[in-house]
């Protein structure tokens, strides 16, 4: 296997809020890895009180497809979470090959 660069991105992506314009803001995705130009891995940690539903799921997909060297069949998505996943949320995730981690299981 190759090393990976690993890091963080930001970088414009469309504004929502002007839709049909060419209006971009300052989008982020706090985990990148990448083998050569591919972006193999793209995350995100999040530090909420309760357990994560599907939101920042839901973020990091509308901003990644923006990252050069992005692939859907070949960029593997993570969440890290202090607090956990909500169990349909987990289910549904892992059923589509996203990587749930919490801060327990980075101490393991």
């Amino acid at each position: 296997p190759s090393a990976a660069t690993v890091g963080a991105w930001w970088g414009p992506v469309p504004d929502d809020e002007y839709p049909g314009m060419r209006r971009t803001r300052e989008g982020e995705v706090g985990i990148v890895a990448y083998e050569g130009k591919r972006l193999v891995l793209a995350g995100e940690a999040k530090w909420s009180a309760g357990p994560e539903r599907g939101d920042a799921l839901a973020q990091l997909r509308a901003t990644v497809i923006h990252v050069p060297g992005y692939a859907d069949d070949t960029t593997r998505l993570v969440l890290y979470t202090r607090s956990g996943f909500d169990g349909r949320f987990r289910r549904e995730a892992e059923s589509q090959g996203i990587i749930l981690r919490t801060v327990d299981d980075l101490y393991r």
